[in-house]
């Protein structure tokens, strides 16, 4: 019988650790630089919608657990991670 093979994350477990640790300290970032920049926006006039500042605090938020998920794909096999 054979058994399917599945192929491993392509980046390695150090890599995915950065990208958890970094987008964990990225989320407070977001955060202040929507606000300064909507606020220097407003300033000249320019008024920011609400759903794009909420889409790229989103997109910071979303970041270390894409790579905690590449992490585990790298050290784990399928089976363990659906257990888990």
């Amino acid at each position: 019988m054979e058994m399917l093979s599945i192929r491993r994350s392509a980046l390695s477990p150090f890599a995915s650790l950065v990208l958890v640790v970094v987008g964990s300290l990225a989320i407070p970032v977001v955060l202040a630089t929507g606000l300064v920049v909507s606020l220097l926006l407003a300033r000249f006039g320019i008024v920011v919608s609400p759903t794009l500042i909420q889409w790229i605090i989103q997109v910071g938020a979303i970041a270390p657990y894409v790579g905690l998920i590449l992490l585990l794909a790298r050290t784990m096999s399928v089976g363990q991670i659906v257990s888990y």
